[in-house]
């Protein structure tokens, strides 16, 4: 499988990158009409926040009925809302299966959610237009993370910004601003 993007615009993404900081977060790069990126590090490590659309990430409207159906009791998100992903930077292959980039240390979760909660907390702040997002976690432990950044958001400066919705699928998760 090929890199989700081709090197040079992973080098686009990184150009303010203070490679002296072990953790950075970057702007937001619009990429396509659909899909915004934050690139990130983590300890040295580069990493991507992808925010599509539900539209872009499932390929056309009639998709995202199916997904609608299927994996969310036929809640329709609102055209202002986002899918969150995240990968590492340079991962080729298996994109989105963390078990094949783990962390170097299991106890850096941590740190590395709070990361995580800034950038998207960065994206929130950048995008008010955006009401709701959405995460479909691939393991239980990626769906602590998610809802994690979610609680970290809440108690930081977004305060009483985001409710949880879809709670009682569990599958596709998501939250909007009240």
């Amino acid at each position: 499988m090929n890199p989700i993007f081709d090197d040079s615009t992973i080098k686009s993404f990184f150009a303010n990158e203070p490679h002296n900081l072990p953790t950075w977060v970057g702007d937001v790069f619009k990429v396509t009409e659909g899909r915004d990126v934050i690139p990130f590090t983590f300890e040295h490590i580069r990493y991507l926040v992808i925010l599509g659309s539900p539209i872009y990430e499932a390929g056309d409207e009639e998709s995202v009925i199916a997904l609608s159906s299927a994996w969310a009791n036929e809640f329709k998100p609102k055209a202002q809302s986002k899918v969150i992903k995240f990968l590492r930077a340079e991962a080729t292959g298996d994109h989105f299966k963390p078990d094949k980039w783990k962390l170097t240390d299991a106890i850096s979760i941590y740190r590395f959610c709070k990361v995580l909660t800034s950038a998207i907390e960065s994206y929130v702040m950048a995008c008010p237009e955006v009401e709701q997002f959405f995460f479909w976690p691939t393991t239980d432990q990626l769906e602590t993370l998610y809802k994690r950044i979610f609680r970290n958001l809440e108690s930081g400066c977004l305060k009483g910004q985001f409710v949880p919705i879809l709670e009682s699928v569990g599958v596709f998760n998501g939250y909007q601003r009240p």
